[in-house]
């Protein structure tokens, strides 16, 4: 990614949001020892002594410390859904596009941030640790989109920018949390689609293998069959997006050949 294109989705990121439910929880700064100024309020016992704001005590006729906001970096995470399904694709899985996204999206974090890694199992991976196991990870511990949205509600930081990236079959089991989540942090939900939306170019007797369960089923796949596959694929997405903005995310189709322009939709940048 070009370093131009880095800050328009870093400045984006950071922009209040102008819909949802919830304002940009990413963009929130804490009042603390910074040094950009925020306020003034009367001095309480503990407070630094070289905080005290003299023309304002001055004024008041009572001491006044100077309140500041705190000096921190962002926190950019990652959650890829790794079930069976995602590990399906034409070319590449949609995992595997789903972690060139996430290298995109950690590479908008500058040296003062911190970057984690939600993985299988529950676990978090941080900062150099996080970049470099997701670079090389290429058949990750399986984690489903349920036990990452609970993992995510547990331990991130309330002013997190979370990115997920999943095809969302599991909406409906994890959705209420979901929606919970997207009120602590701010999240940026990416839908992995049909790797065949576009192109079904199938013909005659098909065997089709679910990836979740191994069930198979054997049907007549023609013309009929093709453009009733294509309207289902764009029903659903279209209902994904709904649901998803409405829970609060930032959302956008995943583009396997260009993941910056996909966060640069969900982002509001461009369309």
């Amino acid at each position: 990614m070009n370093p131009t294109t880095a800050r328009r989705l870093r400045a984006a990121l950071f922009a209040p949001r102008r819909s949802g439910p919830v304002g940009s929880v990413f963009a929130g700064r804490r009042r603390n020892e910074g040094y950009e100024f925020a306020d003034l309020r009367a001095y309480a016992p503990g407070d630094d002594p070289r905080r005290i704001d003299w023309a304002a005590t001055a004024r008041s006729g009572e001491l006044q410390v100077r309140v500041c906001y705190e000096t921190r970096g962002a926190v950019f995470a990652v959650a890829l859904d790794s079930s069976r399904s995602m590990r399906v694709g034409r070319l590449q899985s949609a995992y595997e596009d789903a972690s060139a996204a996430a290298r995109s999206w950690f590479s908008l974090a500058t040296n003062e941030d911190r970057i984690l890694w939600i993985v299988g199992g529950g676990a978090i991976l941080s900062g150099r640790h996080a970049r470099e196991s997701l670079r090389l990870e290429n058949d990750p511990v399986e984690s489903s989109l349920s036990a990452l949205v609970s993992v995510a509600l547990a331990r991130l930081p309330r002013d997190c920018g979370l990115l997920l990236v999943s095809d969302f079959f599991e909406l409906d089991a994890c959705a209420d949390e979901l929606a919970v989540l997207s009120r602590k942090v701010d999240v940026t939900a990416l839908i992995a689609g049909d790797p065949w939306r576009g192109l079904l170019s199938l013909d005659g007797a098909v065997t089709f293998i679910d990836a979740e369960s191994d069930a198979r089923q054997r049907v007549v796949v023609r013309a009929e069959e093709r453009q009733r596959y294509h309207a289902a694929v764009a029903q659903r997405e279209r209902e994904l997006f709904t649901r998803l903005r409405t829970i609060g995310t930032r959302t956008a189709l995943l583009d396997a050949e260009d993941p910056v322009r996909s966060l640069g939709e969900a982002l509001g940048l461009w369309r």
